[in-house]
């Protein structure tokens, strides 16, 4: 490692330069021999920051430009991604939102490289309680996630018109729910990997009702309507 700068007292004081024994490269403001201020590093692997470093790390506001086109601009605290920031990525994808230690943890705003908006909770970079989801085909969803995916209880709104309210699992429909066709028709009951699965009822109107049992979607027995539910990323 080597540094070449100013002195007091025996102590890196003031403006430097210091490179360690891994490359990477640091200059700004030294005080009482630790990097304080506005410090910029350009680091041995292609990534660069500038930003506010106390204690020898990224502790504040700064922004880091990473080799492969992310950029994260917002708080940091002892050396991670903590607090508020924005993370963009080479795909296009816009996170904006709350951090801790490097990963998306509280409220936040997510735009991915198709255009569908998540906006919600995550937990340690995993979309977790309740989320509104806006797709770019125009369907919504509002409910809850868990690991990532729709779990739990939730309804989705189809840009046709239909909708699906219900139980879901790995981000589909799975568990007692009721789907309602654009045209008014409904059919509850229950559901397995987004297809109706086991016994329901069509509600064709107020009086109007028909059971039937469904497997893996295939009607095997009663009568009713063609059930074909579009499926949305996640």
């Amino acid at each position: 490692s080597r540094y070449e700068g100013e002195w007091k007292d025996n102590l890196r004081d003031g403006h430097g330069v210091f490179r360690d024994s891994y490359g990477d490269r640091y200059e700004g403001p030294w005080k009482k021999g630790e990097m304080r201020g506005v410090v910029v590093v350009a680091y041995a692997n292609g990534d660069r920051f500038e930003g506010e470093f106390k204690a020898d790390t990224r502790n504040g506001p700064g922004v880091m430009n990473y080799k492969n086109g992310a950029k994260y601009d917002g708080s940091w605290k002892d050396g991670l991604a903590d607090g508020r920031g924005v993370l963009t990525e080479p795909s296009g994808s816009r996170y904006e939102g709350e951090w801790k230690e490097s990963h998306q943890h509280g409220n936040g705003a997510l735009v991915d490289s198709d255009g569908n908006r998540y906006q919600g909770h995550w937990s340690r970079g995993k979309m977790e309680g309740k989320m509104l989801v806006t797709y770019a085909n125009g369907d919504r969803f509002e409910g809850e996630f868990k690991a990532g995916a729709k779990n739990g209880t939730g309804i989705m709104g189809y840009k046709s018109g239909a909708k699906y309210e219900g139980s879901w699992k790995d981000g589909l429909a799975d568990g007692k729910g009721t789907f309602t066709d654009a045209s008014g028709w409904q059919f509850a009951g229950t559901w397995k990997q987004g297809n109706p699965h086991g016994k329901g009822v069509f509600i064709i109107s107020g009086e109007e009702k028909y059971e039937a049992e469904f497997d893996q979607g295939r009607r095997i027995s009663g009568s009713g309507h063609e059930i074909n539910i579009p499926r949305s990323k996640i």
